[in-house]
This record gives structure tokens, sequence and C-alpha cells, in this order.
């Protein structure tokens, strides 16, 4: 017996039990910008079992695409959307012995925007000594946003480098960095560094200015 397998729309699935399945995996899609190209990765697929044919075709059978946004029989959406808004589409995926459909939602919105609390961090400690970390919330409009953090200066340890907004009806609403100075090859007086945040498609990549003062 073999395993289910997940694939892209475009790949067959090899032989498999007796008994067949046919799932679409993806449940979200990414969000698209307004009178932008988008491209999101295929749909995801599970099937199990034997079928002679075993091609995967996709259809459309509920619901408005956006205005300028087609799906392809590959289960691949592309296009420039262009008006904003929520639209709910049913998609149905059948390769000749079975056949499954799974709602998506298509979020049309404005580029996003990042927040940073607090844009201004502020260390003190004395000469030798490892003042305690401070956090930084890092929040947006838009779900699941992928981020990353310009390199820092080699005193201040940053962590994670890279993280993800969270999920749409999470418990939090931001996503937690934690900024480290490291005192040990400083001399005495004010250090100064600017912490940049930024995301691909993003309008804007705000920064947090840190202030390490250290005491002799």
């Amino acid at each position: 017996m073999l395993k289910p397998c997940v694939l892209a729309a475009f790949l067959l699935c090899g032989w498999g039990a007796a008994g067949q399945e046919i799932e679409i995996l993806t449940r979200e899609l990414p969000w698209a910008i307004v009178d932008r190209p988008w491209t999101p990765p295929p749909l995801a697929v599970r099937v199990s079992g034997r079928c002679p044919v075993a091609a995967l075709g996709f259809s459309l059978v509920g619901g408005i695409l956006p205005p300028g946004v087609v799906m392809s029989a590959y289960g691949e959406f592309s296009g420039t959307p262009r008006r904003m808004g929520r639209f709910p589409v049913r998609v149905r995926v059948a390769n000749g012995c079975l056949w499954t459909a799974q709602l998506l939602e298509i979020e049309v919105t404005g580029p996003p925007l990042l927040r940073v609390e607090p844009a201004q961090v502020f260390f003190q400690a004395g000469q030798g000594e490892s003042p305690p970390p401070r956090t930084v919330q890092v929040s947006g409009t838009w779900p699941r946003l992928p981020y990353e953090i310009a390199k820092p200066p080699p005193w201040l340890k940053v962590e994670p480098r890279r993280g993800y907004l969270p999920p749409t009806g999470a418990a939090v609403n931001s996503d937690l960095i934690t900024l480290t100075p490291d005192t040990a090859d400083l001399p005495p007086g004010s250090h100064r560094a600017r912490i940049r945040i930024y995301a691909r498609d993003a309008a804007n990549s705000p920064q947090v200015d840190v202030l390490l003062v250290i005491s002799k």
C-alpha cells in the first residue's frame, strides 16, 4: 500500500491502494494587490488509490473570479485583479474516477502596511554589564505576511531575523522580535542603531531606533 501523495496541481499521482480518495489541500490563497500581477502557487491536491485516468483537471463551479483573474485547467490562478473585495469561489478537481470541490476566497486589497511598537528602544548599562533584552511587536494589515529584518550592527542581536504576521483569527495580533545588545567590546558612551523591517510588496518599511548608553 502506497502512501497518498501531495503534489502540485499539474503532477500525476502514482498507483495507490484499492480505496480511492481525492482532496484539495489548499485552504487559503495568498492575498492579491489590486492592479498588480498575482500568481499564487498551484492548488495542492492529495490523491490515493488507482485510477486508469490519472490526470487532474480543475474547473470553477461556483462564484466569480476577480475581474482580470483567470484559473487554468491545471489549478493555477493568474492575472491582474482590477477590483478590490472578497471573491468566494468553488473549485472542482477530478481525475476521471473521482472528484471533489473546495470553497476558496480570493482577497483583493491594497498593498500591506507594516507596524512596529515601540519605534524607539533604550538600553542602559555599566561597562561590562549586559542589559536585559527588549521586545518589539511587528503587526500589519495582512495575515501570514512574511517579513525580514535588515542586518543589524554587530553589537545588537536580533531574533528572529525572519517571521510571519499572525493568521486571521489568531489569539495574538502581532509577532515578536527580541533585541539583545552585546556590550563586551563597546566603549563607554552612546551607541545608536536603526533596525528596518520590510516585506515584499509592502507599502512601507518601518524602523526601530535603538539607543544604548554605557556608563563608566
